[in-house]
């Protein structure tokens, strides 16, 4: 049954949904706890959690073109629950340490990120840095930290050995470590020296995202110089055009939220 169908029967409060969900998605709910859990009865609890919560959630929530991501999200959420209300001798089978114990190298805080960084500052970094990153690092990245994945499942998905998926995650968290906000700020009234191009680029020779602004004078050439030094690039105020005030307030506005 399509996903929209399954939806419509949430909607009418018809029991037959959670039959057809699970039908559809169990295999794949149950893949995603057991990852987590390493352990087959706290893995099927989470999952028929699951389907009472999708029941409890839908209205209002109306997931037609995302289900299964829906799904997978409250079922990732209660075996991470589950695991962290288990003994820890209990819970030593499971990946979450290990996992967990490898994202800390690339936070500030050291074994107590939540002393250093709140949970929402720290969702925001690693969606924006990896937002930034190529789509196959991601998607290694995703099935990894995400959904629990082991080496060899990854590497069985793409079709890549596991030593090179093994190298992908160690740059990435490398590269997560070392992510952090660059602020160059030139006088937008005189034009850039070799010196002012040379620290820019050394600057932002590792950044994923440039800002591009300037006010009074417009330097197109300048501007132009940066398009393809990042993944993203983003332009505001005078950096291209001369123009208003108001306009160059609300372009960076948008921008921010962009960023």
């Amino acid at each position: 049954m399509e996903d929209e169908q399954i939806v419509t029967l949430y909607w009418n409060r018809d029991e037959t949904a959670i039959q057809e969900t699970q039908t559809k998605y169990d295999r794949y709910l149950t893949k995603i706890a057991c990852n987590i859990l390493a352990d087959m009865e706290d893995s099927r609890e989470s999952v028929n959690d699951t389907y009472l919560a999708a029941w409890n959630s839908i209205p209002p929530h109306e997931p037609r073109s995302y289900l299964f991501a829906f799904l997978a999200r409250i079922t990732r959420h209660l075996s991470l629950d589950r695991c962290r209300s288990r003994d820890r001798e209990k819970r030593g089978g499971g990946r979450v340490d290990a996992l967990t114990e490898e994202l800390l190298q690339c936070l500030p805080g050291g074994e107590r990120p939540e002393e250093a960084l709140d949970l929402q500052a720290l969702g925001e970094r690693i969606s924006a840095f990896l937002q930034a990153q190529p789509e196959e690092k991601r998607n290694l990245f995703l099935r990894r930290y995400w959904y629990c994945d082991t080496i060899s499942d990854i590497a069985r998905r793409y079709g890549l050995s596991e030593s090179k998926v093994k190298s992908s995650l160690s740059r990435s968290r490398q590269a997560l470590a070392e992510a952090d906000l660059v602020l160059a700020v030139c006088d937008g009234t005189q034009p850039l020296t070799e010196e002012d191009h040379d620290l820019l680029r050394e600057a932002l020779a590792q950044a994923d995202t440039i800002l591009l602004a300037a006010g009074m004078k417009a330097d197109r050439e300048t501007a132009e110089s940066f398009y393809n030094t990042a993944a993203r690039v983003f332009e505001t105020g005078d950096c291209i055009k001369a123009g208003r005030v108001v306009d160059a307030v609300t372009g960076g506005y948008y921008r921010a939220l962009d960023i």
